[in-house]
């Protein structure tokens, strides 16, 4: 029957969307048209942010997402520093950037599980979950904490490296990647992943024109 309308979002059972939502209009199998409302959900930061210090708001928007809280208290310490005029320590920045990176891979490697997990391919998502945790564990070697780290400061960390720390992180990345390495050739070559991903939801070249998914040079 055409003109069916599915909602989807902003919590889902196979995967929290949290601040997006989607109107989904099926005919069969063939989706006719796709609604997205961004900033579904509004969980009032901003507004609380207004009545708090510069610290206090760190451990504020570390909250936007547990997943990405280095990424969350960076750019707000980033911000602050440059209205203050403050000039963080080199260190402290080079701390910043382990922290974000280490961030960044748990982070690749959790969405590949995810990924591998709607596509039905559990074995993919468990092996990936599972050297995530390589990531995880030594964050939380350096912080104390896998989610919400905490370490970021107004001019600078509050966390430092050890000899001990350091020694993990030369161990585990060198650990992640290998797995990196032989995940790249899982996703290219296997074909419970080619079924799923070649030549579908192709954009044809005036259809990413007509819906600006790319930005055209003039001359």
């Amino acid at each position: 029957m055409a003109g069916v309308r599915i909602p989807f979002g902003p919590q889902h059972p196979a995967l929290d969307l949290e601040s997006i939502h989607f109107t989904f209009e099926v005919d069969g199998e063939h989706v006719v048209s796709v609604a997205p409302r961004i900033g579904y959900m509004h969980r009032g930061i901003e507004r609380l942010a207004q009545d708090r210090t510069y610290h206090q708001d760190l451990y504020l928007v570390e909250r936007v997402c547990g997943l990405c809280s280095q990424a969350h208290t960076l750019c707000y310490a980033q911000a602050v520093e440059d209205l203050l005029g403050l000039e963080v320590p080199p260190r402290a920045r080079y701390l910043r950037t382990i922290l974000a990176e280490l961030e960044r891979i748990q982070n690749h490697f959790m969405w590949l599980g995810v990924t591998a997990h709607e596509m039905g391919f559990e074995t993919l998502f468990m092996h990936t979950w599972r050297d995530r945790e390589v990531a995880l564990s030594i964050v939380e070697a350096i912080t104390g904490k896998r989610v919400n780290y905490a370490s970021n400061t107004i001019g600078g960390v509050r966390r430092d490296l050890t000899d001990h720390t350091v020694g993990l992180l030369q161990t585990g990345l060198d650990q992640l990647e290998a797995r990196t390495k032989y995940y790249r050739g899982v996703c290219t070559r296997e074909r419970t992943i080619l079924k799923r991903t070649v030549d579908v939801g192709m954009l044809q070249t005036a259809d990413a024109v007509a819906l600006c998914a790319v930005l055209l040079e003039s001359g």
